[in-house]
């Protein structure tokens, strides 16, 4: 009984440190900013209201347009499918939305078929092998960037990390919290299941 007591303690005490160091490690990644001069800057897709990009979703666009007047990269992949009902897609209204602002459409590959980070990723990877892309900027919220550079990596592509700091989200302390425990076990779950 005494071992078993033993085991058990151990092994909450190895899950609480693991999950520890993914909270810094978290942190730490949204934190730091590591964009690089790439071959195309990759906006990861959120909420969208009848082409209209959310509030979320437009920060995420205004930093990649600033990433790519600063010519950062010469392409714009925009990622993010459609919820039934819906007239566009994520990536349909990033596009429309970075394009009033002035970037050409030709600049743009769009992933319209992705539902999940994972996805996203997984379609940026396609598009990639289909038009010899090497190198990529990915731009989210910072609480999201660790599991989509950790995805990214495991794929095989050269990817660095650079966070809006504009997103609703990151101006509400409990609210970004919430999100970096999910992400923590979002990324455990990719880690153990690749999901």
């Amino acid at each position: 009984m005494r071992k078993l007591a033993l085991f058990i303690i151990g092994f909450v005490s190895l899950l609480l440190l693991s999950f520890a160091v993914m909270l810094v490690l978290i942190y730490s990644t949204a934190a730091k900013d590591t964009a690089i001069t790439a071959d195309a800057i990759v906006v990861l897709g959120a909420a969208q209201y009848d082409g209209i990009p959310s509030p979320v979703f437009q920060s995420r666009l205004d930093h990649a347009y600033d990433l790519f007047i600063q010519n950062r990269a010469p392409r714009i992949i925009v990622s993010g499918g459609k919820q039934d009902g819906d007239e566009y897609s994520e990536a349909e209204s990033g596009q429309m939305y970075l394009v009033k602002k002035g970037i050409s459409k030709d600049v743009f590959f769009l992933d319209s078929n992705s539902f999940s980070t994972k996805q996203n990723i997984d379609r940026v990877h396609d598009i990639a092998e289909r038009n010899n892309l090497s190198s990529f900027i990915i731009v989210s919220d910072p609480f999201h960037m660790f599991r989509a550079l950790t995805i990214a990596h495991d794929l095989g592509l050269t990817a660095a990390g650079s966070p809006t700091r504009t997103s609703p989200i990151n101006k509400n302390g409990w609210l970004e919290f919430e999100f970096v425990m999910i992400e923590a076990l979002l990324t455990f779950g990719h880690v153990l299941f690749r999901i």
